[in-house]
């Protein structure tokens, strides 16, 4: 399964950061990029005020005329070494919800990881 906290970096996803109006308790940023069909897209993210970790992230998808929002939920954020992750996430769209169980940060790896294989 494909961990959803692999994404890419705010730079590759957003030309643009602005601040939005927020529930009270939380900040809210616009990112503005640009869809997969080339349009200009409207991504929300939402920090919890009090912590900074992000609660939303409500990205803009959909065919051009028929654009919708799916919204990823993350939760019960714990100190993993000197980071720290969320160990829920809910992504709406496929009504699914990921649990972390465990984490190891920087573990070694054998070289044979990087070598191809035929």
């Amino acid at each position: 399964m494909a961990n959803p906290l692999l994404l890419a970096g705010v730079q590759q996803l957003y030309r643009r950061l602005e601040l939005s109006t927020g529930c009270p308790g939380e900040c809210v940023l616009q990112g503005w990029g640009t869809s997969e069909w080339g349009r200009e897209r409207r991504d929300y993210l939402a920090f919890r005020a009090d912590t900074g970790l992000l609660r939303s992230w409500q990205i803009q998808a959909g065919l051009p005329g028929h654009e919708t929002y799916m919204e990823f939920l993350f939760d019960d954020y714990r100190a993993t070494g000197s980071i720290t992750i969320p160990y829920s996430v809910y992504f709406d769209f496929y009504q699914a919800a990921f649990r972390i169980t465990s984490v190891v940060v920087n573990p070694p790896l054998p070289d044979s990881d990087f070598v191809p294989k035929p």
